[in-house]
């Protein structure tokens, strides 16, 4: 019973790592994202003719990356030498204007001919389906076995539907979701006669979709559940953050931003305080310039994945960081003596160049290692007391560290 057991876990553990896998570039025979055109971009060459569909604004609001369809008579056609495959998937993103009169379909997407298709339609209750739509006819049956959403969703608003067929069932997927599936019987599917693929319409150029179509990929073999849900989650687009070399930077530092979190395919638009940067690569090196006292820079990226099958919308992320007024070794200047004898003449010790670095910090000792006065920006210098009395003459020992790690110690002479 144990051996049983054992073999039973290993097969639902191999079925489950099976239907795990996810590699959307397997099997894919086409994918048209429409980037100002109707191209293939898989590489295979199944580039679509355009009649009368124009372009239009995608589902992340980019100009000229999807195509709208009026509905009369509009559509985009492709060959279909390599569409007609026993087993397959379509998957396309659509924005219905409307829903169809009742007993009505329209159809973003179809491969057939007539005599026979397989097809993604928008139905409202023609033949009992209702809703997204996906379905196709047989090779020797003359059942149409389809497999729709149950309801009129509501419209506009962006859907990603997915059609799989394996060698016995359909599957309809609607936003990443399963939901409904249906037994072919073992049939083959038809494509009826002079098969064509087109986009906006069924392939006997009757139904015509009204709405906008986006991303649509065909492959030559059926999806798993992962896979579908991978292109649902196409369109969420990673996590950016930006870090920077530095810590603390000081004016006039050479500085590195790096974006964090695209892949190897994006391509980077940096800017600084509203400036675009020459930089299209994950890391930007900037020069702060010099002011008075502490400031502020806005950092923006905006990363856009490379792969023109499988976008994503934009990332973006804006972060502020603060560039220091740092201490200079060789401008700043500390005396070795002051006399606070109420003169008018070197009455405080006076440090030359740290002036409005809120940051630089200041502290004298006794002789006997007694901290006697500390200060944070020293906007108010020392005047030779100690808690409001006046020291005594002479030596004293200082510290002074700035904000960019430098440190001076040295002595001073105090006289009345």
């Amino acid at each position: 019973m144990k051996k049983v057991f054992y073999i039973l876990f290993s097969l639902i553990l191999f079925s489950y790592s099976i239907i795990g896998q996810v590699n959307l570039k397997s099997g894919l025979v086409a994918c048209y994202p429409f980037n100002s055109n109707a191209k293939d971009e898989s590489g295979n060459g199944n580039d679509g003719t355009i009649n009368g569909a124009t372009l239009t604004t995608d589902r992340f609001g980019n100009a000229r990356s999807a195509y709208n369809f009026n509905g009369s008579n509009q559509f985009i056609e492709v060959s279909a030498n390599k569409f007609k495959n026993n087993n397959y998937s379509f998957s396309i993103w659509t924005n219905p204007d409307e829903i169809p009169f009742i007993n009505n379909y329209s159809y973003p997407f179809s491969i057939g001919g007539p005599g026979g298709d397989q097809s993604l339609d928008f139905s409202n209750s023609a033949y009992n389906a209702t809703g997204w739509t996906f379905g196709g006819y047989l090779i020797g049956d003359s059942r149409v076995p389809f497999c729709h959403q149950g309801y009129l969703p509501t419209v506009p608003a962006w859907f990603h539907i997915v059609g799989v067929r394996d060698n016995n069932t359909m599957y309809l997927y609607v936003n990443g979701q399963l939901v409904m599936s249906e037994n072919t019987g073992g049939f083959m599917p038809s494509y009826g006669n002079n098969t064509k693929v087109t986009i906006g319409c069924r392939s006997s150029l009757v139904q015509f979709f009204k709405g906008k179509v986006d991303d649509i990929h065909i492959y030559n073999r059926p999806l798993n559940a992962a896979e579908v849900k991978a292109l649902y989650n196409g369109n969420t687009p990673p996590i950016i953050t930006i870090t920077s070399n530095s810590a603390a930077p000081c004016g006039g530092d050479k500085i590195t931003f790096t974006a964090n979190g695209g892949s190897t395919t994006s391509t980077y638009l940096w800017k600084i305080d509203d400036v675009t940067q020459s930089s299209k690569s994950k890391a930007l090196d900037y020069t702060s310039p010099k002011k008075t006292g502490d400031y502020q820079v806005k950092v923006a990226v905006e990363v856009t994945d490379g792969e023109p099958c499988f976008p994503q919308k934009p990332s973006k992320n804006e972060q502020t960081f603060i560039i220091k007024e740092c201490i200079s070794s060789d401008k700043i200047l500390i005396p070795n003596a002051f006399s606070p004898n109420s003169d008018g003449i070197n009455d405080t010790w006076e440090i030359y160049g740290i002036k409005n670095n809120a940051d630089v910090i200041v502290e004298i000792y006794d002789r006997w290692g007694e901290l006697i006065f500390y200060s944070k920006g020293y906007s108010t210098p020392w005047d030779g007391t100690y808690k409001n009395s006046p020291l005594s003459e002479g030596t004293y020992a200082y510290v002074v560290k700035s904000s960019n790690d430098l440190i001076f110690k040295g002595a001073i002479l105090l006289v009345r």
